[in-house]
């Protein structure tokens, strides 16, 4: 199963990065499944529900730190969610219509990054890692409102699981500035679209862009 993993601190532009994504044809299965936030200008995270509370059962979002599990067990979780989209039970994912080219399944938690060897065992990945001055992020947090875990704090923790994975080279991946891709959402939906093998039409590419640009964070 061919897995789009989109990484990057609370805060980052990992929300503009999965919208996009989902208009130029990767899956992300049925909305009523995504987590919503409190935040109106994001009300929608893109972020699968069933992945969120496995990425959460092994890491702990208060502290910002994995609480301790054996990679085998999150290898094993993480395994029982391939077999339940494969089961379709999120929503269509019919791989006999895919059989030359199956389709991307997106994924989107910041906690995620501390499961990056895991989830590459588990599915064939590819990575976009979301990047955004630390500033930036916490002036995010605190319009939000949002305890200091979910700002610059969390974040920097975050970034550290990030190099340590493209260090490792754990799976292909690109760095995708928020700044730069909300300046050049086209040239981003092309690039992202080529890291894939994704051929979106036009239309799908107007509606990505449109998605991005403004895209309040």
């Amino acid at each position: 199963m061919k897995v789009v993993l989109i990484c990057g601190p609370y805060g980052s532009g990992t929300t503009a990065v999965a919208g996009l994504l989902s208009r130029i044809g990767a899956i992300g299965f049925n909305r009523n499944l995504h987590w919503m936030t409190t935040d109106p200008r994001t009300p929608d995270s893109y972020e699968l529900t069933p992945f969120r509370d496995i990425v959460l059962q092994f890491v702990d979002e208060a502290n910002v730190a994995l609480k301790g599990a054996a990679p085998a067990e999150i290898q094993s979780a993480l395994q029982t969610l391939r077999l339940a989209i494969e089961r379709q039970a999120f929503g269509p994912y019919d791989l006999r219509r895919h059989l030359r080219r199956p389709p991307w399944v997106a994924l989107k938690h910041p906690l995620a990054a501390f499961l990056i060897p895991q989830i590459c065992q588990v599915f064939e990945t590819k990575a976009i890692h979301v990047m955004r001055p630390l500033e930036q992020i916490e002036q995010t947090r605190l319009r939000r409102g949002w305890p200091a875990n979910y700002g610059a704090a969390g974040a920097e923790i975050i970034y550290q699981r990030l190099d340590e994975a493209w260090e490792l080279a754990a799976c292909p991946a690109i760095k995708v500035e928020y700044a730069a891709l909300v300046a050049s959402p086209l040239a981003h939906a092309r690039r992202i679209a080529r890291l894939v093998g994704l051929t979106p039409s036009m239309a799908q590419m107007q509606q990505a862009v449109s998605f991005v640009k403004p895209r309040p964070v």
